[in-house]
C-alpha cells in the first residue's frame, strides 16, 4: 500500500485469490490502517485512515512505484509473487475521507 500524491492510496490486488476486491464492489466504504511495530523497544506508531475505494483495472506504472518504494529498483530482485505482475491483477484505489495519526507506544515488559 502506497500513498501517492497526499490523495490515494493504492494496493494491489489478484482478483482469482483476494476476496477483498469483490467486497470493495459491494461496499465501497472500508478502513485502512498502517502500523509501525518495533515489540523491543514499544515503539508502536499508527495511521488509521477511513474512507471509499474503487477496484480499478491494473496499471503498470502505478504498480511499479509502489513496489519499488518497499522492494528496491531492480525487479529481478523482487520476491517471485510481485515480477511480472499484469492484467490478471487490479488496483484498489482507496481515498482517504478521515486520518488519525497515534503514538501507542509502550514500556516494553522485560
Amino acid at each position: 500500500m502506497v500513498l501517492l500524491g497526499n490523495e490515494q492510496i493504492y494496493i494491489i490486488g489478484t482478483p482469482s485469490s483476494d476476496s477483498f476486491p469483490g467486497r470493495i464492489e459491494e461496499n465501497p466504504e472500508c478502513a485502512n490502517g498502517i502500523v509501525d511495530l518495533d515489540h523491543t523497544s514499544g515503539k508502536v506508531l499508527h495511521a488509521g485512515f477511513r474512507g471509499k475505494a474503487t477496484v480499478e483495472p491494473f496499471n503498470k506504472t502505478i504498480a511499479t512505484r509502489l513496489l519499488e518504494r518497499y522492494l528496491g529498483s531492480e525487479e529481478e530482485k523482487w520476491d517471485p509473487r510481485f515480477q511480472g505482475l499484469g492484467d490478471s491483477n487490479i488496483l484498489i484505489k482507496f481515498v482517504p475521507e478521515t486520518v488519525v495519526v497515534r503514538d501507542q507506544s509502550f514500556i516494553p515488559s522485560i
